[in-house]
């Protein structure tokens, strides 16, 4: 690991950690799952070189209304230190500078429509046909086998229909989408996650792999612990707001300057929150004590009567700032007590604490930019340059 350039604003130098310095990536992926995948390539070290469309270039690019220097906050947020090639897959020299690309290739990554990828050439066993050392991954909406492998599918869409917009939201009320691309995002990370994981395989067997990525799969791995329930004890999951359905209380609370989110996960904690609110009732509380729990048999009573136990501490936070009594010589809170809650942040405010406390990091944020690449450039071009990739 070493010392990268001085972070803005006098912080410390941010370090530089590129365990794929050397590997090259050809990015034939959109939108938000494939990108954010390259994009953990590229932050990693590896060279991804991101084919686009030379008319329009990445369908991120015109997803406003929100642009900036003719493209949008999302195609900037999962295109970082790439860099990029203007190409007509379906044009004959086209296809042939991605096969040229191929064959010094150490990855390849796709998300083109269902069978796309076969029609032009651009299939698993035709690319490791051309580079037996190339490990190939298929990102798609639902996996490359069963009914619906031909079918194009997108981040709500998944959402709808596993469940999760059925467990999202407050109780009695309409399900609600995620407000972020949350399964696009995980598949790019599964996707890194395998893509590196091949590789060091390969370092073994000297072949490459082939991997399949669906945001299905993605989609259903989120609602694990809910489905385990379900099977167990038949109960179909539902919204509970803020709070969880399983350990309580772990929820947020209104205070007279914002909410607070409190986690209360185990019983030293439950203490803890209770003599901090002033509140030792509820600790002998029968309702609320958590006996020893039988492996067959367990019992969680906090959980069973969190209505009851969330009307106490609701009366005493609504009188505090942050969660703390304004009273002199109040003091700062104890750092302990700060470990199981955190003030509910809008996006803004999120990321000034994250730019003030962040000195170590090893991502570079350089959108993707035509040769040569640089990381601390903003341009965002695509195709400039060319010709030199493909010497």
């Amino acid at each position: 690991m070493s010392q990268g350039d001085e972070a803005p604003g006098g912080r410390l130098p941010a370090m530089r950690f590129e365990p794929l310095a050397g590997i090259r990536v050809v990015d034939l992926t959109s939108s938000v799952a494939g990108p954010t995948c390259t994009e953990l390539l590229a932050s990693l070290g590896a060279d991804v070189v991101k084919i686009e469309n030379p008319i329009y270039g990445d369908d991120s690019r015109t997803w406003g209304p929100l642009f900036w220097q003719d493209a949008t906050p999302i195609f900037f947020s999962v295109n970082s230190s790439k860099r990029s090639l203007a190409l007509d897959l379906k044009s004959e020299a086209g296809r042939e500078a991605v096969l040229r690309l191929v064959d010094r290739a150490d990855v390849v990554i796709q998300s083109l429509r269902p069978g796309t990828a076969e029609r032009l050439g651009f299939g698993a066993e035709a690319l490791r046909e051309r580079n037996e050392r190339l490990v190939y991954c298929s990102i798609s909406g639902w996996g490359t086998e069963g009914p619906r492998a031909k079918q194009p599918a997108y981040d709500p869409m998944l959402q709808s229909f596993t469940g999760i917009v059925s467990v999202t939201g407050e109780p009695g009320r309409e399900g609600q989408r995620v407000g972020l691309a949350l399964i696009d995002t995980g598949t790019g990370m599964w996707a890194g996650l395998a893509i590196v994981a091949a590789l060091l395989e390969r370092t073994q067997t000297g072949r490459g792999r082939t991997i399949d990525a669906a945001l299905f799969d993605t989609a259903l791995g989120y609602l694990d612990y809910l489905y385990t329930d379900f099977l167990g004890t038949g109960r179909v999951p539902e919204p509970t707001g803020t709070q969880s359905p399983l350990i309580a209380p772990n929820q947020t609370f209104a205070t007279q300057d914002g909410r607070l989110m409190v986690c209360a996960l185990n019983d030293r904690l439950f203490a803890r929150l209770c003599e901090r609110l002033e509140l030792p009732e509820l600790v002998e509380d029968e309702r609320f004590r958590d006996e020893p729990r039988p492996a067959r048999a367990p019992r969680r009573p906090r959980t069973d009567a969190r209505g009851a136990l969330r009307r106490a501490p609701d009366r005493v936070l609504a009188r505090r700032v942050g969660g703390h009594p304004r009273r002199a010589g109040a003091g700062r809170p104890d750092r302990r007590d700060r470990r199981a809650c955190a003030r509910e942040r809008d996006a803004a405010r999120a990321r000034r604490h994250h730019d003030g406390a962040d000195a170590v990091s090893h991502r570079r944020r350089a959108p993707a930019a035509p040769l040569p690449a640089a990381a601390a450039r903003r341009a965002h071009g695509r195709g400039a340059g060319g010709a030199r990739l493909l010497r």
